[in-house]
């Protein structure tokens, strides 16, 4: 089954994109209820971490 919303109007350079199609908000919203309702994973939180600082050691 498809809701047949494309991403944009061309492959190459697209002039459009469809997000404000209301099919694909409705899709969406349909994803977040599987969410809520424990169906699917929730997004996982990233968690950034600093680099590592390099140490110079007196020689």
């Amino acid at each position: 089954m498809t809701t047949g919303w494309r991403l944009a109007d061309k492959q190459s350079w697209p002039a459009k994109f469809g997000y404000d199609d209301p099919v694909f908000a409705k899709t969406m919203c349909w994803v977040r209820v599987l969410t809520d309702r424990g169906f699917a994973p929730a997004r996982a939180r990233r968690r950034w971490r600093r680099p590592a600082r390099s140490r110079s050691y007196p020689e």
